[in-house]
């Protein structure tokens, strides 16, 4: 699932913890607006998480959902604020909706440097500290990407996988190495 978090720019901009007749328990507060003007605010941002990942899992066909590993595809190719409290609220939000849309494992996709440009520290306490990890390397070896299962997970997780891409052709192509 692509992580995004475009803040008021987006259409569907949450203004309530209520979504398609759910009401998520938000640990930021209340999303509202205020003078009929929509708020970027942490709740806002764990709301607008919560409904993409709800949809992403019951809506747009995606069968049997717990008998997946779900991903979280957090890369700075995708819409994200500056302020990384508001991205990281909104990836909490995503994993609430996974879950409530019956997804029962989760992981994290994203380099290390991507990781820190877009959400920054992770608390301990946090849904998102301690996660499986699919560490993406870019243009590399199958050797690297091996060593690399032993380098630096994100926040408190477990490297489970390493991607590369590796040449093919007059391209190249993603290969995916087992860290387990």
């Amino acid at each position: 699932m692509l992580f995004a978090n475009p803040g008021l720019k987006a259409k569907v901009w949450p203004t309530s913890n209520a979504y398609r007749g759910k009401t998520p328990s938000n640990p930021f507060g209340k999303c509202a607006t205020k003078g009929g003007k929509k708020q970027l605010t942490l709740a806002c941002s764990y709301m607008y998480g919560y409904a993409r990942a709800y949809d992403d899992v019951t809506i747009r066909g995606a069968g049997r959902p717990a008998a997946y590993r779900w991903w979280l595809d957090v890369e700075t190719g995708l819409s994200y604020q500056s302020n990384t409290a508001q991205n990281r609220a909104a990836m909490q939000g995503m994993i609430t909706g996974l879950k409530a849309g019956g997804v029962r494992t989760i992981g994290l996709y994203s380099t290390v440097s991507q990781w820190k440009t877009i959400a920054g520290p992770v608390k301990s306490n946090s849904p998102l500290y301690g996660r499986s990890n699919w560490i993406a390397l870019g243009r590399s070896t199958v050797t690297k990407a091996r060593k690399a299962c032993s380098g630096t997970p994100l926040p408190g997780g477990r490297i489970a996988m390493v991607q590369v891409e590796v040449p093919y052709g007059s391209g190249t192509i993603d290969r995916n190495v087992s860290c387990t």
